[in-house]
C-alpha cells in the first residue's frame, strides 16, 4: 500500500510538469526527473526500514525498482534527446 508521501510526491511532480511553460522549461524538468527517477531506482536496492520504507517515508522495492529504472531510461531519451536536438538547431 503506498504512503501518503507517496501520493504527495506524485501529485507535486505531475503538477510541476503540468505547470511548465515553454520548450526548455519541459525539457529542462524532463531531465531533471529522469535523474530523479534513477536516484528512486538506486534507492530501491538500499536497505529499509523494519516497515520496509525508504527512510521511513516511501516504500521502494519489488516493482518500484522495475518502474522508477523505466521511468527514468524514457525520461533521459526524450528529455536529453530534445536538449541535442536543441543545442545542435541554435549552432
Amino acid at each position: 500500500m503506498a504512503s501518503l508521501a507517496a501520493y504527495g510526491y506524485h501529485l507535486a511532480a505531475g503538477l510541476e510538469t503540468a505547470d511548465a511553460v515553454g520548450l526548455a522549461t519541459k525539457i529542462l524538468e524532463v531531465c531533471g526527473m529522469a535523474v530523479l527517477f534513477a536516484i528512486l531506482f538506486v534507492a530501491g536496492f538500499l536497505p529499509a526500514d523494519s516497515a520496509g520504507r525508504f527512510l521511513g517515508l516511501v516504500p521502494l522495492g519489488g516493482t518500484d525498482i522495475v518502474l522508477h529504472a523505466l521511468t527514468a531510461i524514457l525520461g533521459g531519451v526524450a528529455g536529453f534527446a530534445f536538449a541535442n536536438r536543441g543545442e545542435r538547431a541554435t549552432a
